[in-house]
């Protein structure tokens, strides 16, 4: 009974000393950090229990490396537990870097960190930092941070583009749009982004409509607005029942003449309106020319040629065999020289011939080309010394005397209707169908030639400066040199049968089949197209007014703007030398 006793005394004792000591729950966030009792490394990790702790007064720490150390007191009592709760802080430096847009080069005191927006420094040393952001496209961004042990830093650039954006608006829109000479691939009404900053250059191109340019400056991050009312290139349309083939013609008062293919022959005003008009009943292809009394010349199928004085009333008219449609040329005399089928008195055979008439429509002499179906269908021309220079269907280019003899004759060995031209110096230029403008000299020897992309139909015109300009059946303008060099091309995209008019701005305007008309500057840049509703075989007249007239396929009459306030100062301007078609060097 006693040894049962003791035993379960010393059991007892033992409970005793077990509720003598204390106990300590230690958590950290984050955990898994080092604790340490008093200094002493306890061998445990956050979150731990340290167990058997005698009672009394200890100081605990916790150690995270990265975050600052954490101490606290704690009182341990017999038989309870007491709690240490941690949230550790970092003691490094965070560094947080974004951009709109991300992707922005990070640079660190002048150094590229090799890393982009949006990217956190973490272990970056106390101080001062440069930080520095770039972006293709945008302008460079920079600012000064200072940090601290245990700070979170963020920086957040709103980057700005290098670039400016310009508002472009026309009336009406629809307008393509240049951008230093550069097309875009937008119309107005639009807007141009990411240009670069400075004076920049907007040409708007409107069919129908003068081109606009202007200079805008253009500032990074801004807007620039241009915002302009396009003026229509239309002064006015006088329409007619059929086709205007013709070349106009303008009297010395202003009026304008063209003849239709409805047969008749028209007279308008400056303004467009009907002065008067006669009729011929067939059809006319004939370009009417005006001689110094006001008198207008022309041919028509009904196989005549006529006069009609300045009021519309008939003068005269010579009869032929066939369909008249060279247009006459007129001399310094008063003579009237055009081409036309006629049949011999005797034997009664159709020839063609070169007819000379004087201005009371007595032949004064005819010279003969040949069988028919050779006809002479260009408009002659007359040199200075009165020389009538022509080509013809019989392949072949002739130079008459005024006497009407033979001067010479130049085998070209291809068709041509194309009415020559004539340089200040006596050199006489014409195209043809084997697809060749011809250069001749005043004796008939080949100066030279140029292959053109196609036929040539229409007459050379001469700008001030002697350079030679043409059109072709394969959609192209020349330039070219006095020695038959090309100064320059430009493709219409469509066929030209017109000739080309050079104004006193030295503007070339020109028509082309299935188009319009087209103005170029004199270093072959497109200045403006007017749209008609056919093909422009006509070949355009430049008034003082800064008119342009031409005739169109769709049976209108045109009178466009421009600031051409007349023909160029050179040999031969236009179709018919001038604009009283007289196709004589010297004419008015």
């Amino acid at each position: 009974m006693g040894v049962l006793v003791a035993l379960i005394l010393t059991g007892c004792n033992k409970d005793d000393d077990a509720l003598q000591l204390g106990w300590i729950s230690v958590s950290s966030s984050p955990y898994g950090a080092n604790v340490y009792l008093d200094d002493s490394l306890t061998g445990k990790q956050t979150n731990c229990l340290l167990e058997d702790i005698s009672p009394g007064d200890y100081t605990l720490k916790i150690s995270l490396p990265g975050y600052f150390e954490y101490s606290e007191p704690v009182k341990v009592v017999a038989g309870d537990t007491a709690e240490v709760s941690a949230v550790l802080n970092s003691d490094l430096i965070l560094l947080k870097v974004k951009s709109d847009p991300s992707g922005a080069d990070i640079w660190l005191d002048g150094a590229n960190t090799g890393y982009q927006t949006e990217y956190n420094f973490r272990s970056l040393a106390e101080g001062q930092y440069d930080v520095g952001l770039t972006l293709a496209g945008y302008l460079d961004w920079d600012t000064t941070v200072s940090l601290n042990k245990g700070d979170t830093v963020v920086v957040h650039a709103n980057l700005t583009g290098n670039h400016g954006t310009i508002k472009v608006i026309s009336d009406p829109a629809g307008a393509d749009v240049y951008l230093d000479d550069s097309l875009v691939a937008r119309k107005t009404n639009c807007y141009l982004e990411m240009v670069a900053p400075g004076s920049r250059t907007v040409r708007l191109f409107r069919v129908n409509h003068f081109a606009y340019e202007t200079s805008v400056n253009v500032t990074a991050g801004d807007t620039a607005e241009i915002n302009v009312m396009l003026e229509s290139i239309l002064r006015w349309r006088y329409q007619t029942p059929d086709m205007i083939v013709t070349s106009p013609a303008i009297a010395t008062d202003g009026a304008i003449y063209f003849a239709s293919l409805d047969g008749t022959l028209y007279a308008l005003d400056a303004t467009g309106s009907l002065k008067w008009s006669y009729s011929t009943g067939e059809s006319i292809e004939s370009s009417p020319a005006i001689d110094p009394d006001g008198t207008v010349y022309f041919g028509s199928h009904d196989n005549y040629v006529y006069a009609i004085d300045p009021s519309g009333n008939f003068k005269w008219r010579y009869g032929s065999s066939a369909n008249v449609t060279s247009s006459p040329a007129i001399g310094a005399d008063g003579t009237i020289y055009v081409g036309v089928s006629a049949r011999r008195t005797v034997t009664q055979e159709m020839v063609d011939y070169l007819y000379a008439l004087n201005p009371d429509s007595i032949l004064q002499w005819s010279y003969e080309i040949g069988e028919n179906d050779t006809r002479v269908t260009s408009s002659p021309a007359i040199g200075a010394d009165g020389t009538v220079y022509f080509a013809c269907e019989d392949k072949h280019f002739y130079a008459i005397n005024p006497d009407g003899f033979l001067k010479w004759r130049y085998d070209i060995g291809a068709i041509s209707v194309s009415s020559p031209a004539i340089g200040s110096d006596g050199t006489i230029y014409f195209g043809c169908s084997d697809h060749n403008l011809y250069a001749l000299s005043p004796q008939g020897d080949l100066c030279w030639r140029f292959a053109a992309s196609g036929g040539i139909d229409g007459s050379a015109a001469i700008g001030s400066d002697g350079t030679i300009y043409f059109g072709s059946d394969g959609a192209r303008l020349y330039a070219l040199d006095q020695n038959g060099n090309k100064l320059w091309e430009y493709n219409t995209g469509k066929p030209i049968k017109s000739s080309p008019a050079v104004g006193a701005d030295g503007i070339i305007y020109i028509g082309a089949l299935f188009s319009g008309v087209y103005a170029l500057n004199r270093s072959g840049v497109l200045l403006w197209v007017y749209e008609t509703g056919a093909s422009v075989k006509s070949s355009p007249a430049i008034g003082s007014n800064g008119a342009i007239y031409v005739g169109c396929d769709d049976g209108y009459f045109y009178a466009l703007k421009s600031e051409s306030y007349g023909l160029a100062s050179s040999s031969w301007s236009r179709f018919g030398h001038d604009n009283r078609n007289t196709s004589r060097v010297g004419g008015p």
